[in-house]
């Protein structure tokens, strides 16, 4: 083997020297208890750190992306042409549907309804004037046939008859009938004569309102 040289021997021993003074030094801090920020040994500390899971946010098609940077390109170029394309569309009518005419048969049956709704209606108006024109002109007619009649002997309180007289529209009698008797011929004779008397009697002008007057019964019951 080789020798070492006077130099290097110096220097291997200079250096093993050295490594004994830190390995002591080392042993000596541990001892002492320098580190006191260290951590003992075998001991292990776990963090823990909340984080709040969101939904991912849904990604839009590349597609769509695309057609949103056109439109918002065409407005930014146009303004105008984009505002007036808004107000056409809200100024835009709704197409009107023409109504589906109806056949012949169901204008006839709509036709005959109408006629027959009018009917109806005019019959109705007819009957309240009839009505209203008898409970104007009876009362007049028995009136008249109460101041012609003389009373006959005997007369009784509460005696009264039913009689049917028979008009032309002049309002002149053409006939007298006593169709519930007053319980004495007399008295009946007495009433015929007093509706005789009377004519004419009071009746409606209009010739429509007088057609229930050509035949109509009354009674005949006089006030004392």
């Amino acid at each position: 083997m080789r020798q070492l040289r006077p130099r290097s021997r110096g220097l291997f021993k200079a250096l093993i020297f050295a490594l004994i003074v830190h390995i002591i030094a080392l042993f000596v801090a541990i001892g002492m208890g320098w580190f006191p920020d260290s951590e003992p040994y075998g001991e292990t500390v776990i963090q823990a750190r909340v984080v709040d899971h969101l939904p991912p946010t849904r990604k839009e098609p590349k597609q769509k992306k695309q057609v949103r940077k056109k439109e918002s390109v065409k407005k930014k170029e146009n303004p105008k042409k984009a505002l007036s394309l808004k107000k056409n569309k809200k100024n835009k009518k709704p197409e009107k549907t023409e109504p589906k005419k109806p056949s012949k048969a169901e204008q006839e049956d709509l036709r005959r309804r109408i006629q027959e709704d009018e009917k109806q209606r005019a019959a109705a108006v007819l009957q309240g004037q009839l009505n209203q024109a008898k409970n104007k002109y009876v009362p007049l007619i028995k009136q008249k046939v109460q101041n012609n009649w003389i009373k006959p002997e005997g007369w009784g309180k509460g005696v009264k008859c039913v009689v049917n007289v028979r008009m032309v529209p002049s309002g002149e009698v053409v006939s007298a009938t006593v169709v519930r008797s007053c319980g004495h011929s007399l008295y009946d004779r007495s009433v015929v004569n007093a509706v005789h008397k009377a004519s004419p009697l009071p009746v409606p002008e209009d010739s429509t309102l007088f057609e229930p007057f050509r035949s109509i019964n009354f009674t005949f019951n006089p006030k004392e």
